[in-house]
């Protein structure tokens, strides 16, 4: 009995934690009537929705003075019960927020709202009606995975949406993911390196620093071969010399060997290596044709 009334107070704090703190907000409910606005002077704060219903029997508006910090204007309001709105929120200050009926504000309808700042139990600038994590202060208001609880409280961060926390937040008390860009609800890892297999670039050889230095997203660990140093070299030294010419002609008319890399001896990169290859790597030595650089 005692541990299901913890476990009920417990859940209630968590409710109450991530619910936003704008449900709490107070609608201020002002009626319009035939010369005058009740009630009068409320008190906002931050983050209250203020509605003015219609009640007269000749058109009036509500329309904020030149010298109020928020600007609104209904226009003419004719039809009963009909309403407008307008929400202070944490960007308008605190302050007076004079206001009148176009019409008769000179005939003495007008009106005051006394606009205060929200409450800050976290104290970091952000009002609780604004604050995605009002307990816990969070100026920035991060929100990764966009679930409109910041990630300073967010007890699991998850931007690819598959019920598992991706690491780097210390909020974070769900499982961790192995993979937090692709959505893995299995976490198969075949080769124990800690990274998912879906977004492993080597998911059968261990490379938890996922090494990728030629950027062909095949990782380090597991690539046959780091290819593409330049084009049109042949013979994979590093260089483009007349020996890359002897050997392309020895491929194409004598049935030579072609080295490592193929994608080094297409220097068109047109997935074909053939006499057009040729013609441009001799123009580049012998006529300073254009080099062409690896994909």
């Amino acid at each position: 009995m005692c541990m299901s009334r913890v476990y009920r107070s417990i859940l209630a704090v968590l409710v109450v934690a991530v619910l936003p703190a704008s449900l709490f907000a107070t609608v201020h409910n002002i009626s319009i009537n035939d010369n005058f606005f009740a009630p009068l002077n409320s008190v906002v704060i931050q983050g209250d929705t203020v509605r003015w219903t219609y009640m007269g029997s000749i058109a009036h508006t509500t329309t904020s003075d030149p010298s109020s910090p928020k600007a609104w204007n209904s226009g003419l309001l004719t039809i009963p019960l009909s309403t407008f709105q307008i929400i202070i929120t944490g960007t308008d200050p605190a302050g007076n927020y004079p206001y009148r009926c176009t019409p008769h504000g000179n005939f003495g309808m007008r009106d005051t709202l006394r606009v205060f700042a929200a409450p800050d139990a976290d104290g970091d600038g952000v009002g609780d009606p604004f604050d995605n994590c009002p307990t816990v202060p969070n100026p920035t208001q991060t929100d990764a995975d966009l679930d409109g609880i910041g990630d300073a409280c967010d007890i699991c961060t998850d931007t690819d949406g598959d019920g598992l926390g991706d690491p780097g937040f210390p909020a974070n008390t769900c499982i961790l993911d192995n993979c937090p860009t692709v959505s893995n609800l299995s976490q198969v890892d075949a080769d124990g390196d800690l990274v998912g297999d879906v977004c492993d670039n080597c998911p059968l050889v261990p490379n938890p620093d996922q090494t990728d230095t030629d950027l062909d997203n095949i990782g380090d660990a597991c690539d046959v071969a780091s290819c593409c140093v330049k084009e049109g070299d042949f013979n994979h030294n590093g260089s483009m010399n007349v020996v890359d010419v002897t050997a392309y002609v020895a491929y194409l008319f004598q049935g030579g060997a072609i080295y490592l890399c193929k994608d080094e001896a297409d220097y068109d990169d047109n997935s074909s290596v053939n006499v057009v290859d040729l013609t441009k790597v001799v123009a580049r030595l012998f006529q300073g044709g254009p080099l062409v650089l690896c994909p």
